[in-house]
């Protein structure tokens, strides 16, 4: 019978251990890694005849699509590929569709009021139990 002393056998389950933890590590850190933050592409809905699950297959064309650098919104991946002017320059962001803005600093007539009917707010509450 073969005897060990007890730091024999203490510092080999602890050599044991650490080589288990090394191991592991080792194979977590080592996995691929993919960069979410490139290769998008945006295109207005009404321009791509193919539905959701045919556009979700890898390798589905995006020939003429806009490219998108996440994070960003829509309107700042146009911007970037000048599609629409920088609008923070100048009257720039007057010349996007859907952001015109009154510029006389006035504030508009009181005949002006807000159309009659529910509000958003107020159709959405009304759908609640």
């Amino acid at each position: 019978m073969v005897r060990c002393s007890f730091p024999v056998v203490v510092s080999f389950l602890i050599s044991s251990l650490v080589g288990i933890a090394t191991a592991s590590t080792f194979e977590v850190n080592d996995s691929p890694k993919m960069p979410l933050s490139e290769n998008w592409f945006i295109q207005p809905s009404a321009d791509v005849p193919a539905d959701g699950a045919a556009i979700s297959v890898v390798g589905f064309p995006t020939r003429g699509w806009y490219p998108a650098t996440l994070p960003s919104t829509v309107l700042s991946a146009l911007v970037e590929d000048k599609v629409y002017p920088d609008p923070y320059t100048g009257m720039n962001l007057r010349s996007i569709p859907g952001t015109t803005y009154p510029s006389t600093g006035e504030q508009p007539p009181r005949s002006q009021e807000m159309a009659s009917g529910p509000t958003i707010l107020e159709e959405w509450l009304a759908t609640l139990p």
